[in-house]
């Protein structure tokens, strides 16, 4: 039997629904109509699932939405370990599953949250997901905003040079992401 080339994307999206319990099997009855050249890839009742729901060293969306809280009142400087440990989980889940929407989408949350208390820690965040993906405008204009506000300080802070160089920087920034990317 020939075996079937998905797209990364694809073949990570069935991976996943089919190894979850709760709706593996009603994605499995109708992805088999569609494709039935696919493999059964779902787990027997002795293995584990590579990625599960139960899972406790998942993430949650209430997680990430107390993480940016925290971040937005506290700063990440205060956080400490306890923020280190979740950016590392999205880091390691992003490796292991190949995807990297979740670390982006909360990466960039927590930028966009930290930016007003820790420009650095934010521009880094921002500048690790375009690392993950550079062509999501998303990822260039939070990174935009950021150099932006680090710029903007600078010059709350009296440093008018190194304002000017942060903002052009951030404008610039904007710029190539227009010519990178295109706008429909």
């Amino acid at each position: 039997m020939k075996s079937l080339c998905f797209p990364r994307a694809l073949e990570t999206f069935l991976t996943i629904n089919l190894l979850r319990q709760d709706r593996g099997f009603f994605v499995h009855k109708h992805i088999k109509k569609i494709l039935p050249q696919l493999q059964d890839t779902r787990p027997s009742q002795h293995q584990k699932p590579l990625i599960s729901s139960q899972n406790p060293t998942m993430f949650t969306r209430e997680d990430c939405d107390r993480f940016v809280i925290d971040v937005k009142i506290e700063g990440p400087d205060k956080m400490g370990k306890r923020l280190e440990d979740f950016l590392n989980l999205h880091r390691t889940f992003a490796n292991k599953s190949n995807n990297p929407h979740y670390l982006v989408r909360t990466f960039n949350r927590l930028a966009e949250a930290a930016r007003t208390h820790a420009p650095n820690w934010a521009v880094a965040r921002a500048e690790e997901t375009l690392a993950w993906d550079p062509n999501n405008a998303r990822n260039w204009t939070v990174l935009a905003r950021c150099l932006w506000t680090r710029g903007r300080l600078a010059y709350n802070s009296g440093h008018s040079t190194r304002s000017k160089s942060e903002l052009r920087e951030a404008i610039n920034t904007l710029w190539v992401v227009h010519d990178r990317i295109e706008c429909v």
